[in-house]
């Protein structure tokens, strides 16, 4: 992770079209900037970028910055939400090739995108300083994280074994927190607070929505039964398994089936 370019703050003379929360649909295509630049925050969408030869896979979390009159081709790998900033701005130092920012917004850089979209979505008096200030506070925390960088690749390489085991054994409902922080030879309780210091949630909320993923992801491209699919998916109970599902896609496993089959 490299320190942002940014010469402290740029100065932003307006926002352009297409700033906001937007919903990414499965496909491809090309994107461009003018004289605009660009930050994109993926909320829940997953998408892979190609600027000429160099190539970036956004997972949710991460932010992308686009500069001034570039153009990239994109494949939506994972439909979801996206919050887009394009600015036009003055600065003295301007980045002038795209950069993967983070892969994994901190809650606070989360919620500055939500509430910069809630702003751009509903304007009143005084909105455009109100996005302003929001949109600061991204730079801001932007820099701060990558200024902190060193540090904590230091401190992702040292779980780096144990998080590796998770992202693949994520299904096995055996899983013993005890054993998977040895991996990396920390302590569990040690294992646990330098996890949610990264990545802003538990091992286990981590573990839950990997399976989530999974699931989501048989229930689009498989005609295998619901029973089958928590199972695969690493849920005992079949309730647990509605429940956590529908508190994170907000429909039931049998509703987001119909609805990907209806789209």
């Amino acid at each position: 992770m490299e320190r942002i370019p940014f010469p402290g703050c740029p100065y932003v003379s307006h926002f352009t079209e297409g700033t906001g929360a937007c919903l990414l649909s499965k496909g491809s295509g090309i994107r461009r900037t003018a004289e605009e630049s660009m930050l994109i925050y993926h909320e829940s969408a997953r998408v892979r970028y190609r600027f000429g030869d160099a190539s970036f896979e956004a997972d949710p979390g991460s932010v992308l910055f686009f500069p001034h009159q570039s153009e990239a081709t994109y494949e939506v790998l994972q439909a979801g939400s996206a919050v887009c900033i394009r600015y036009r701005a003055q600065a003295t130092e301007s980045p002038n090739r795209p950069m993967l920012l983070t892969t994994y917004a901190p809650k606070q850089l989360k919620d500055r995108f939500l509430h910069f979209a809630n702003e751009a979505a509903s304007p009143s008096i005084g909105h455009e300083i109100a996005m302003l200030a929001h949109f600061y506070g991204i730079l801001y925390d932007l820099n701060r994280n990558t200024a902190e960088g060193n540090r904590r690749i230091l401190q992702e390489d040292r779980i780096r074994p144990s998080v590796a085991y998770l992202e693949h054994r994520y299904a096995d409902r055996a899983l013993s927190m005890k054993q998977i922080a040895a991996l990396s030879g920390v302590s569990e309780t040690y294992f646990r607070q330098l996890f949610e210091r990264l990545n802003g949630c538990t091992p286990m909320q981590y573990v839950t929505e990997l399976r989530l993923r999974h699931a989501a992801r048989l229930l689009e491209e498989t005609e295998l039964s619901m029973d089958t699919i928590r199972g695969e998916s690493g849920f005992g109970d079949a309730g647990h398994f509605v429940r956590c599902f529908r508190k994170h896609f907000g429909v039931s496993p049998e509703e987001y089936r119909a609805n990907k089959i209806g789209n």
